[in-house]
């Protein structure tokens, strides 16, 4: 059964039981006299979402914004399904972004490109919005929940149009992906590197930039909570950038992009300890990252490498 857990003051998790953490981006809800949700997961999580939103005391009429940090399916799929069944919500997307939640055409295009013409059957229908329900967000745009607020900083860098969230009162920031997918069991950060609009200069940029806002709290959309706010952001800088100089020098050589998958795992193996410190020894990531990890990671740094070189 989906339910709420609050990992902080008015912040909660919605625990569907569906998927692989990593697999999918979580869902929160932060609450107020209008609640947001933060997240929306694939269309797929929405009946579990809606179940755990009906367990909660402000029910589907208590939720006035839906917030993803971007559009990806596996974070913002969910959008459409969600608004048909949450009448008071508004859509919030970044200003660049927002006429895809309308017109949802060229996000179904990529998605298809990324998981394959069935995507839909494993992960529900990518739904439009219609216009008047969305709302295009600058960033320093704030959200008014009545009691409380969520204020929109712009982290682009994952993808172009990503957005994180500042939440003054728990000192917490919802970072999306903008710091990569935090590993909760081994306690370490992993570079999420999307294709084919990654970008190396703005991730690191953008890290600095939460880094800046000095949080107590990091709520990563995979992998949940984390207090060891210097240390995560520290990790998600440093591993990034030794992935993409890994990267840069294997498509200096010439290497074929399986060639390139392979060289990428064996460095950030056997490396660790010296990537993620005292937290590395002896770790084993195998069983944490999920299957085509590297192989997102090599394409997303070659698309980024490519273009720099086209200019």
């Amino acid at each position: 059964m989906a339910h709420l857990v609050e990992i902080g003051s008015g912040i909660y998790q919605v625990h569907t039981g569906v998927g692989r953490e990593g697999e999918v981006s979580s869902v929160f809800l932060v609450e107020g006299e209008r609640a947001a949700l933060v997240e929306t997961g694939p269309a797929v999580l929405a009946p579990y979402v809606l179940e755990a939103v009906d367990g909660w005391r402000g029910g589907r009429l208590g939720i006035g914004y839906i917030v993803p940090t971007h559009l990806h399916m596996d974070h913002g799929g969910g959008v459409g399904a969600l608004a048909q069944e949450l009448p008071q919500a508004t859509v919030v997307a970044h200003y660049r972004s927002a006429h895809h939640v309308v017109d949802p055409s060229r996000l179904i295009t990529a998605t298809v490109q990324v998981w394959g013409e069935n995507y839909a059957e494993q992960w529900g229908s990518i739904l439009p919005v219609p216009r008047e329900r969305v709302l295009p967000v600058n960033d320093g745009d704030r959200l008014d929940l009545g009691s409380g607020g969520l204020e929109v900083v712009f982290t682009p860098g994952h993808a172009p149009h990503h957005l994180s969230l500042w939440e003054p009162g728990s000192r917490a920031v919802f970072c999306g992906e903008a710091l990569g997918s935090y590993l909760r069991a081994v306690q370490v950060v992993v570079p999420t590197v999307a294709v084919p609009f990654f970008d190396l200069e703005q991730a690191l940029s953008s890290m600095d930039r939460v880094l800046a806002l000095s949080p107590e709290l990091l709520i990563f959309s995979q992998g949940g909570t984390c207090h060891q706010v210097a240390e995560a952001i520290r990790q998600a800088q440093e591993v990034t950038l030794a992935a993409a100089e890994q990267v840069q020098e294997a498509k200096r050589l010439g290497l074929e992009e399986a060639e390139v998958v392979a060289r990428l795992k064996s460095f950030h193996e056997e490396e660790l300890g010296r990537l993620y410190g005292p937290a590395g020894d002896g770790l084993h990531l195998e069983h944490e990252l999920w299957p085509d990890y590297y192989e997102q990671m090599a394409a997303g740094l070659l698309a980024y490498f490519r273009r720099l070189e086209a200019g």
